[in-house]
């Protein structure tokens, strides 16, 4: 209980929760839908702790994109709220 408490509270105040995310799971899954809309800086806002600290590392963002290939339009249907938000956040960075 004191888990999630400290965890809510780190992401009202825009931080890191103890398992990397900004937002909660529940809230993540309710914009997952609509997170294609929002403008790429609000998207960034939904990027993990990985990415956001890996940012500026190349081997490990080429890493990420080994097996992804973008004439695939299938795999866009498995990205949820958290890919996009850490595609957004890698281009703006």
């Amino acid at each position: 209980m004191f888990l999630q408490i400290t965890d809510a509270i780190k992401r009202f105040f825009g931080k890191f929760d103890s398992i990397g995310l900004r937002q909660s799971i529940p809230y993540l899954n309710v914009v997952a839908a609509d997170i294609i809309w929002f403008p790429i800086e609000r998207q960034a806002r939904f990027a993990d702790v990985i990415t956001a600290s890996n940012a500026r590392n190349m081997q490990w963002i080429t890493d990420q994109f080994i097996d992804f290939d973008p004439n695939n339009t299938m795999q866009f249907d498995l990205f949820n709220a958290t890919a996009i938000g850490n595609l957004a956040y890698l281009a703006l960075n």
